[in-house]
């Protein structure tokens, strides 16, 4: 399936929300050649994990709020410069949270995002592993960045985000 042939209408479940309409891959074609209406049928798909992702960063839903909109406008430049997702449009989203936050509290003066030092070293938050790491991270980092964007977006929604296959074939235009 080319993203072309990802038009047609689907349904997706997120969480208790049923959304019914184009793949993302389509959704974000037409951004491409300028319907803002379309980058609106993205934010209301996408905006919850979005905000849910920045509220566990910030501990404050004020500055999540904040984190979201300006996530949300750097991924619509992006896209409007020629860069951006193409089909995965969720992930992109998600680093550009993650980088928000970091580039926000690089400003501020402060070095952490989160409470504890037992959280920070759960989250993870690097955003990118040395060319000549040759760790597992950096391996598994390096594979994932060589995968087609369509196998991320899957790997994505499946393994980091948990959800079943049912719920994510609605984003590539495909049936469960």
């Amino acid at each position: 399936v080319t993203p072309r042939q990802m038009t047609t209408t689907s349904e997706e479940v997120q969480g208790d929300l049923r959304v019914v309409g184009p793949s993302d891959a389509h959704l974000l074609e037409r951004v491409r050649s300028g319907d803002r209406d379309a980058y609106g049928d993205l934010y209301l798909r996408h905006e919850p994990a979005a905000t849910s992702l920045a509220r566990y960063l910030t501990r404050s839903d004020h500055e999540a709020d904040d984190v979201v909109a300006d996530a949300f406008a750097r991924v619509l430049r992006a896209i409007d410069g020629g860069a951006g997702p193409t089909e995965a449009f969720r992930p992109y989203l998600l680093t550009a949270v993650r980088r928000t936050v970091w580039r926000r509290s690089e400003d501020a003066g402060r070095h952490r995002l989160v409470g504890s030092d037992d959280e920070a070293e759960m989250l993870d938050l690097r955003l990118a592993v040395e060319p000549e790491d040759h760790t597992d991270e950096g391996l598994v980092l390096r594979a994932f960045q060589n995968l087609p964007e369509r196998w991320q977006l899957v790997l994505w929604h499946t393994e980091i985000e948990g959800q079943p296959p049912a719920v994510v074939a609605p984003l590539l235009g495909l049936s469960p």
